[in-house]
């Protein structure tokens, strides 16, 4: 379906195809991704144009949408009015921020304000939405574990490629757009720049992406509106426990949790203890794999196999024989639980 006025011109194909051809959207077509109440009485500029959605005050231009997000150590409306001398044309704040938020279109009449629920949340769907959902174009493939995150989707990566579908990567060593490999400063960026990401992919012709999810990334919403069509689950650990990412293990289950609730289905290791927990309550219909148990479980393990002239694994999974090239750092319980998470995934 393709929509055209004076303001934007947004082509949008309802299929695995869909693609964004024009970087102006109109603010009330923008606004119709949240739910939001006006700062003011109402919306007073309904068909400004709108040139991009940021986190950053300082990335900021003529046009921009600015979202005031509340963080730890500082919050962001304290950006505000620098993201409005950058050209930002809408604010978009949590609720509790209405009074600040009133001073500074009062200071600014040219500029919009708008209220919602969770500032986070709502960066990630304007987001989306402004780049022309781009996950929508692409086979979503997220993992998430305490260990082997990197090493699954370089692997997923690896197959798919060799498979011939053009695959797009994000993750702790950087993100690959389908034409160059650029450096990542988290594991899974923050919602803005992962979003970017994802349209240079469709951009390049990226059929599928396969990419790390942090349960930070979880908890503080940088995937919301993406549907993965797998979500992976490796191993839950005591790592990340702490002041400054989850109050105990429950909460860091709870994070990784959401992966599947944004998941049309379920790739699980049954031999770590906490699978079942990870998925309740869910509803998302899973496989399972493993050594110990699982629908796909690998046997006959060799892991001091050279694949390809690489150190690798070699196991069988029914009657498939596979050899899968592995890093020669992996330990020895990491090799084959990797391997058999990329080979049930694929």
């Amino acid at each position: 379906m393709a929509k055209s006025n004076n303001y934007a011109m947004i082509t949008y194909i309802d299929s695995k195809n869909c693609q964004k051809v024009c970087g102006l959207m109109r603010a009330v077509e923008l606004l119709q991704a949240v739910r939001y109440e006006p700062a003011g009485e109402k919306i007073r500029f309904p068909d400004r144009e709108i040139s991009g959605v940021s986190i950053d005050s300082r990335d900021c231009r003529e046009g921009s949408v600015f979202v005031c997000i509340r963080g730890s150590v500082c919050n962001g409306s304290r950006y505000a009015k620098e993201a409005v001398r950058h050209g930002a044309k809408v604010l978009v704040a949590a609720k509790e921020e209405q009074e600040l938020i009133g001073k500074i279109l009062g200071q600014f009449p040219e500029c919009e304000g708008v209220l919602v629920e969770d500032e986070r949340e709502a960066a990630a769907l304007l987001a989306a939405r402004y780049e022309g959902e781009p996950s929508r174009s692409m086979t979503m493939i997220g993992v998430t574990g305490t260990k082997g995150k990197t090493t699954t989707v370089s692997m997923i990566r690896k197959i798919l490629s060799e498979a011939g579908i053009r695959t797009g990567m994000i993750g702790t060593t950087g993100q690959f757009d389908g034409k160059e490999h650029l450096p990542s400063e988290h594991t899974t960026p923050d919602a803005v720049t992962l979003q970017r990401s994802l349209a240079r992919m469709r951009k390049n012709a990226c059929r599928a992406c396969v990419m790390e999810v942090s349960s930070q990334a979880l908890k503080l919403q940088r995937t919301k509106g993406i549907c993965f069509d797998t979500g992976v689950f490796l191993n839950l650990g005591d790592d990340h426990i702490g002041r400054f990412e989850h109050a105990d293990k429950e909460e860091y289950l709870a994070c990784k949790r959401k992966l599947f609730l944004q998941s049309r289905e379920a790739v699980v290791n049954a031999d770590d203890p906490a699978w079942k927990q990870m998925l309740a309550g869910t509803g998302c219909p899973f496989q399972t794999f493993g050594i110990r148990n699982g629908d796909f479980r690998a046997v006959k393990i060799r892991t001091e196999s050279f694949v390809q002239g690489h150190p690798g694994v070699e196991f069988d999974i029914g009657k498939v024989h596979f050899q899968i090239p592995a890093p020669e750092s992996l330990p020895y319980t990491m090799r084959w639980q990797l391997s058999v998470s990329v080979c049930s995934t694929a």
